[in-house]
């Protein structure tokens, strides 16, 4: 009898990291904000900071830029890093250089557990607090745990199941956020930011010991792993080309199509994250805290179980860009409805019409994986954790500026550019439809042929791992 285990390889891996990284998120934004405070005033107006407006508005105004600050010195070393990283994973293996993230988030843990410390909380400068960021951004953070963990399942699954398996993957990135949010608002709520941060360095401490005890690596040729453990710029050079080299059935085009559609995906569900909170506070809808949250909640895990439940279901019978024109209809739709709401029950429905969200970031990773040949594939995947990081600064730009320019005529405004942005992806997808050669062959022998393929290299990684 089949283990189902043995078909779990990275998905503990981004789920770890990504919840441990975002239950810091809120919570760090409040120790820099108490840090600021205490620091330049006394108790009495800390302690009482709504009967002190301008000094409250002058610490949320210190507190954002702070909190820039941090993401910039997070962000930049790990675009950069990661031009060198996806090629070079190409030619080690990518356990090593998965395991960089968790030590960067371990260390990124510590700096504000320590600033965390009633003692050290006002005595410790606030520029302290991008020392940890450093870290985290010069070990690769985000951007180096997307590209490491999409390439390792490019490596261990074949062309037929490795839709599906890159759709379970993408949906941790929600579920991470649903776990991460809400348990680290528990957490804060009763024993306060030191455990909180203790407990997301014991989740990178047990995702490093998992990567490198659990996960096996592909056979790789010994003399590329000789000639190419250098880090230099070469690689830089390596992962441009795979956007620029000349591929067989359009096979160029077709990529930075792809590569397209997942940019506009996270510049538009980034974007919705911007505005959504001020979008919903209008006297029109005036949706309360409690019930923002749950809507956000919503939003981000029913798409997610519909990526692990249903997407695995639906692979059998249609084609990966069939697939994503779905997740781009219902996305189309989405935008569209939360554009023209006026109430609660509207934005609501949404969460309905969106569903299939996720069907279009999901399924693209297995598409182009599929394009490109097996010693690419860190390269390419560090190019799209790349335009993800990049996606997270141009959206801010983007929406924050449109939005109170349209508030007074039409506030949905920004929501109805980001469903003409899916309108675009659905018509390269639809093309790409029409014209791709990369469809799933069926397969002429048993139906467990596939398994068996993907249990033979899973023992044959295993042994390489022991050995």
């Amino acid at each position: 009898m089949k283990n189902p285990l043995q078909f779990i390889t990275v998905e503990p891996v981004l789920l770890m990291y990504m919840t441990a990284t975002l239950m810091m998120t809120p919570v760090l934004q409040q120790t820099i904000y108490y840090k600021l405070c205490y620091q330049f005033n006394n108790a009495s107006i800390c302690d009482n900071l709504g009967d002190y407006k301008h000094v409250e508005y002058e610490v949320q105004e210190q507190a954002s830029r702070w909190y820039l600050y941090i993401t910039v010195c997070i962000s930049a070393p790990a675009i950069f890093i990661s031009f060198f990283v996806g090629p070079w994973s190409d030619r080690v293996g990518r356990r090593l250089p998965m395991c960089l993230p968790p030590v960067g988030g371990l260390l990124y843990a510590l700096s504000f557990l320590v600033q965390s410390l009633d003692q050290f909380l006002l005595t410790i400068p606030v520029e302290w607090t991008l020392v940890g960021a450093l870290a985290q951004g010069f070990l690769g953070g985000y951007t180096v745990i997307i590209l490491t963990t999409y390439s390792y399942l490019a490596d261990v699954t074949t062309e037929e199941n490795r839709t599906r398996r890159m759709s379970i993957l993408t949906a941790m990135l929600t579920i991470s956020g649903t776990i991460g949010l809400g348990v680290g608002g528990v957490l804060v709520d009763n024993f306060g930011f030191f455990v909180v941060f203790a407990v997301c360095m014991g989740l990178h401490v047990i995702n490093f010991i998992y990567i490198w005890a659990r996960l096996g690596e592909k056979k790789r040729d010994e003399n590329s792993q000789v000639t190419h453990t250098k880090v230099d710029c070469s690689y830089v050079m390596n992962t441009l080309k795979v956007v620029t080299k000349v591929r067989p059935n359009k096979g160029r085009l077709h990529l930075i199509l792809l590569f397209l559609c997942l940019f506009i995906y996270a510049l538009c569900n980034t974007g919705v994250n911007e505005i959504a909170i001020l979008f919903t506070k209008r006297t029109e809808i005036d949706m309360s805290n409690s019930n923002y949250g749950y809507w956000q909640a919503a939003r981000n895990l029913v798409p997610a179980l519909f990526l692990m439940l249903l997407l695995p279901i639906l692979s059998r019978w249609f084609s990966d860009t069939t697939l994503a024109a779905i997740g781009a209809v219902s996305s189309v739709g989405m935008f569209e409805l939360m554009a023209f709401s006026v109430n609660e029950a509207m934005l609501w429905a949404t969460v309905a019409v969106g569903a299939f969200n996720g069907f279009l970031n999901g399924v693209l990773h297995g598409t182009m994986s599929k394009i490109v040949s097996d010693d690419e594939q860190g390269s390419m995947f560090s190019i799209l954790s790349m335009l993800e990081t990049v996606t997270v600064v141009v959206s801010a730009f983007i929406f924050n500026n449109i939005y109170p320019v349209t508030l007074p005529t039409f506030a949905g405004f920004p929501f109805m550019l980001m469903a003409i942005m899916f309108m675009v992806s659905l018509i390269f997808v639809v093309w790409i439809e029409l014209s791709s050669p990369y469809a799933p062959k069926k397969v002429e022998t048993t139906a467990a042929a596939p398994e068996i393929q993907l249990r033979e290299r899973t023992a044959s990684m295993r042994s390489v791992a022991s050995g």
